[in-house]
C-alpha cells in the first residue's frame, strides 16, 4: 500500500524517496488511466 519513485540521470545514482501512500495512489490511478486510454475508453 505504499510506493516510491526514483529520479536519476547518467551522472548521479538513483536516490529513492521514502515510500508513501499518496505516491501509491497516484501510480494506481495512472495505471487505470493508461489502460482506459489504450482501450479507447477515454
Amino acid at each position: 500500500d505504499r510506493a516510491t519513485y526514483a529520479m536519476f540521470d547518467y551522472k548521479t545514482p538513483p536516490q529513492p524517496k521514502a515510500p508513501t501512500g499518496a505516491v501509491h495512489a497516484f501510480k494506481m490511478s495512472y495505471n487505470k488511466l493508461y489502460w482506459a486510454t489504450a482501450r479507447g475508453l477515454l
